[in-house]
């Protein structure tokens, strides 16, 4: 995949479920974000190549970093099992 195609997912994933969704693109930067508030982020960074993932911690919902997918080994089916299990750590609560 490129960033193209794992933003275009974060944000037809991100509309379809009601989660806020951000994307920001200036001169050498894109990124496009997607919140699962309080439970998981997710952050495709172009520059990096690489889509980011991570948890949110404490009362001040601190964002930690977990792990992450470098675009070339990422699937719409990885994207798709990540954000699911997002939305089902958060309708459990």
């Amino acid at each position: 995949m490129d960033y193209n195609e794992v933003s275009n997912e974060l944000l037809r994933l991100a509309k379809t479920s009601g989660m806020p969704a951000q994307k920001v693109e200036t001169q050498g930067l894109r990124t496009t974000a997607v919140y699962v508030i309080p439970e998981r982020w997710f952050v495709a960074f172009e520059p990096a190549g690489a889509l980011f993932l991570g948890l949110y911690e404490g009362q001040d919902l601190r964002m930690v970093g977990t792990h992450q997918h470098h675009y070339e080994k990422l699937t719409i089916a990885i994207i798709e099992r990540e954000f699911k299990s997002a939305l089902e750590e958060l309708s459990a609560r």
